[in-house]
């Protein structure tokens, strides 16, 4: 019966991922509500198409394109129009976000070229707010600094909101199915694994790709703060500060479930336990 309920869920989340995924339109930029009384979606770029949904006031959408004088617009589980007056739009893909470097170092340039001046060197962890991006580039602030960063190392920080905390859990619920099995160096299941291959081997069959290595896994998904951890996030530390040398899936309460050494195997910690809080390294949210 479990066997069953595990290839029910796997079906039903790739399902979800086909839907809202893999066809899903590039945005050219974010959106912000700007009336107090709310902002009508609609179904056509014209008031005399049907009402999606009300969108609130301070709302933040996806643009998805701009139709002479409507945004076509991305909210919660909608897409529709709305008039562009109403929308305060920063143009370019995650612009108006916060993001986290994933890289050792990140240098931060004067220009979107690799040939421009170095303006500062960003650390691993560092955040910073996106102020547009376009060719590969992000424009971002770091403390009041701004300057020009290679958006491939730059992770997306996550909206708690946006989470669904029943997939989290049934990831959970799946890796503590594993509990106890051997820790191999190189292992990728599906009884001896090293830590990456235990979190892509679980992450596989809930029904998402990701990479094998700990260091880009941490540049998949969005960001995600340690105060707002939620049940099947990915955790990862570094025991140097220069590179992610391990990763674990968040349970809740305080506590990791993962591949740990060969005198372990896979077992559950407590991040409050010295060595995963000197080296934590940061979060993210593939579900």
């Amino acid at each position: 019966m479990k066997k069953l309920s595990k290839i029910i869920i796997v079906a039903l989340l790739t399902c979800t991922a086909l839907a809202t995924g893999a066809f899903a339109a590039e945005s050219i930029g974010t959106g912000t509500v700007n009336t107090t009384s709310g902002l009508r979606l609609r179904s056509g770029a014209s008031t005399s198409t049907s009402t999606v949904t009300v969108m609130p006031s301070g709302a933040e959408v996806s643009v998805l394109e701009n139709v002479d004088g409507w945004y076509k617009v991305s909210y919660k589980d909608y897409t529709g129009y709305c008039a562009a007056e109403y929308l305060d739009f920063v143009q370019g893909k995650n612009a108006g976000q916060d993001g986290v470097v994933t890289a050792s170092v990140l240098n931060m340039r004067s220009a979107p070229s690799t040939s421009a001046p170095v303006v500062d060197k960003l650390k691993l962890g560092t955040g910073v707010h996106i102020l547009s991006g376009e060719n590969g580039w992000y424009r971002i602030n770091v403390q009041g600094i701004e300057g020009y960063v290679f958006a491939e190392y730059i992770c997306i920080k996550a909206k708690t909101a946006d989470a669904d905390a029943d997939k989290g859990e049934a990831i959970v619920d799946l890796a503590l199915e594993y509990l106890g099995c051997d820790y191999v160096y190189g292992g990728n299941g599906p009884d001896k694994f090293d830590c990456s291959g235990f979190t892509k081997y679980i992450f596989d069959e809930m029904g998402y790709t990701i990479s094998r290595t700990a260091g880009s896994q941490m540049n998949e998904g969005a960001a995600v703060e340690k105060d707002d951890l939620l049940a099947g996030d990915l955790v990862f530390f570094s025991e140097n500060g220069s590179y992610i040398s391990h990763v674990a899936i968040y349970m809740g309460d305080g506590e990791i479930v993962h591949a740990n050494t060969p005198s372990t195997g896979v077992i559950i910690s407590d991040l409050s336990e010295p060595f995963y809080v000197r080296n934590y390294a940061g979060a993210c949210r593939i579900v």
